[in-house]
């Protein structure tokens, strides 16, 4: 089962530390806008809440914690450590199925900030850098500089982004349509088109980046997100003209060019084909709600 978690308001690090114990046992009280993401490094962990059910969490877990019932956490082995960073902010939170989740993965519109992760948590091998940043979060959380608390957040955000990432990762190869090296693949090819809309992009120059055949990337690409790769190109330039046009007042000939597009009149048709409107019709519905005061 797989959550996502809605951010109504910006997080905030309140603590972060490595622990270690030889007689791990504590217990939870409600805390409703309170969430802690561990890793759990050495030793088997039960949670045990109020209505007499128990979950296992294996040594090497990485998990996000609600505090929206009490619970008991305890350990019967002779010694347990992990790592934690807590943190505070309003939030909402639905079940997503796998099907919903790979659907994010192909492209998704929403504009709210949300965390995908799976209710169990993961089990990561050892080279991932997520215990890498609760590391470093659990050093910088104890400064007093007020820069270093937004670096904490900074890196409570890249943590989030890491955890939703592997959990699409673990869905992707739960359905079977990548191995781990092709999802590497695809990933880094997404990757490469966001950061070289500038450019031109093409199945050819994108295969000699990667280094692997055309057609092998094609596939992969498909496979990963659903859409080719001049398609999942044409879409991402689209967006990134959305963007320039409200926040930057960009006109339509100029946001084209920045995302590599010289041809106004083909710009054109491209953001009604991607986004069901004209450009003049998006920025009129834009303008209404600024007018209203509509976010």
């Amino acid at each position: 089962m797989y959550q996502k978690l809605t951010f109504l308001e910006m997080p905030h690090v309140w603590f972060a530390h490595e622990y270690a114990t030889s007689n791990y046992d504590i217990r939870f009280t409600v805390a409703p806008k309170q969430l802690e993401f561990t890793f759990y490094e050495k030793g088997d962990v039960i949670r045990a809440m109020e209505d007499g059910s128990e979950e296992l969490i294996a040594q090497g877990t990485y998990q996000l914690a609600l505090f929206d019932k009490p619970f008991r956490m305890y350990s019967c082995a002779p010694a347990c450590s992990h790592i934690t960073v807590g943190f505070r902010a309003a939030y909402r939170l639905s079940r997503v199925s796998r099907e919903d989740l790979l659907a994010v993965n192909r492209g998704s519109n929403e504009e709210e900030l949300s965390v995908y992760f799976p209710t169990e948590g993961l089990q990561l091998d050892e080279h991932n850098p997520m215990k890498g940043l609760l590391q470093r979060l659990s050093i910088l959380s104890s400064l007093p500089e007020n820069a270093q608390k937004l670096r904490c957040t900074a890196l409570l955000l890249e943590l989030m982004a890491l955890l939703t990432e592997e959990t699409i990762r673990t869905a992707v190869l739960e359905e079977g349509a990548l191995s781990p090296s092709g999802l590497l693949y695809a990933r880094r090819a997404v990757r490469y088109i966001a950061a070289h809309l500038s450019e031109k992009i093409t199945l050819d120059c994108l295969s000699e980046t990667m280094g692997i055949c055309p057609s092998y990337l094609s596939a992969l690409f498909k496979a990963y997100t659903g859409r080719s790769i001049v398609d999942y190109t044409n879409a991402m330039r689209v967006e990134k003209v959305k963007e320039l046009l409200l926040t930057r007042d960009f006109r339509l000939r100029e946001a084209g060019v920045s995302v590599g597009v010289l041809d106004e009149n083909y710009m054109s048709r491209l953001f009604k084909k991607y986004t069901g409107q004209s450009v003049q019709a998006f920025q009129r519905m834009n303008y209404r709600r600024e007018k209203s005061g509509e976010k």
